[in-house]
Order: structure tokens, then sequence, then C-alpha cells
């Protein structure tokens, strides 16, 4: 029997060699210059100022940088370099919340609340909150100007993509 620390390294070096040969498709069959071309048109219709900021795409996985040349460097680990801006799945784009968190006062479509307004608690419950503000589409929720998250207004109502794990459930 060999000892543990070996089949452990052959293990890890097989992993190394499996993730080298990944396609250049993700899995939902999007090629990266689809999942790319898709997010550019998103960021460009909802987030003029960050569409003009470099892309990196990784899968079908679309991150904006903050400047030109802040992606990871050969041979150094980076754990993740920019903002998620979302993902590419079938001929639409799929945002993320970091994008929204971290660009979402600059969005071009976005629903305003404040503190004081009692749809602000039914949005960090997870509930859908009637719009007032957002235009139908995806939507930037703001409360005095600071981002809470987004959600895609429809039929007069801001349905919410808060994630679960941040819902406010009192």
């Amino acid at each position: 029997a060999r000892p543990r620390a070996a089949r452990g390294q052959r293990g890890a070096k097989r992993g190394r060699d499996m993730r080298a040969c990944r396609p250049v498709q993700g899995g939902n069959g999007v090629s990266r210059a689809e999942a790319r071309a898709e997010g550019e048109a998103f960021l460009c219709e909802y987030f003029p100022g960050a569409a003009q900021l470099p892309l990196e795409c990784r899968g079908t996985e679309l991150f904006v940088l903050p400047r030109e040349g802040c992606g990871p460097a050969e041979g150094l680990r980076v754990v993740q370099a920019g903002v998620c801006a979302g993902s590419a799945a079938r001929g639409r784009f799929v945002p993320a919340h970091h994008l929204f968190m971290a660009y979402g006062a600059q969005c071009a479509n976005a629903e305003r609340l404040t503190l004081a307004d009692p749809r602000t608690a039914a949005w960090l419950r997870g509930e859908a909150i009637p719009a007032e503000t957002a235009a139908p589409g995806w939507a930037a929720v703001l409360a005095d100007g600071f981002p809470l998250g987004f959600g895609k207004q429809s039929g007069g109502v801001v349905k919410n993509h808060y994630p679960k794990g941040l819902r406010n459930l009192k």
C-alpha cells in the first residue's frame, strides 16, 4: 500500500490536469465570445459608466475590472479579480448581485426607496415590491441612494433577486 501523501498528491495532480483540459464552452452551451458579447450589451444598456471599464471573461462569467492590467498576473493566485457582473445562459445575460452592490448607484434603471419607506423592510425580507420609479427590466434597488440589491420590474412590480442568505426574515 502507498502512503497517504502519495495518493493525495496523485489526485491533486490529476485535478490540475483535468482543469487544463476544460472546453472553451461553459456547461450551459455558451461560448466565451457569446458570454462576453451578451455581458457587454447588458452593461451598455444598464451601466453605461461600468461598460467603459475593462472586462474579463472566465468561462461564462464576466468580471468588471477596476482598470486595465488588474487581472491576475502570471503565476499569481488571486481569489477574485474584479466584480462579477453575471453569467451568460443561452441567449440571455443573468446579472450578479455583486454588480448591483458595486455599481448600483450608477444603474440607468433604479427603484428609489427611503429608509422610512415600508417597502424597504419588505425588500430586505425578500418580498416583491410595487414599482414607482423603475422602468420594466432589470433595476437596482436603492435606499437613500445606496444599493440594496436588484430585481426585475415587470407588471408594475419589482421582483426580488436579493440573495436568500442575506434576507432579514423578521
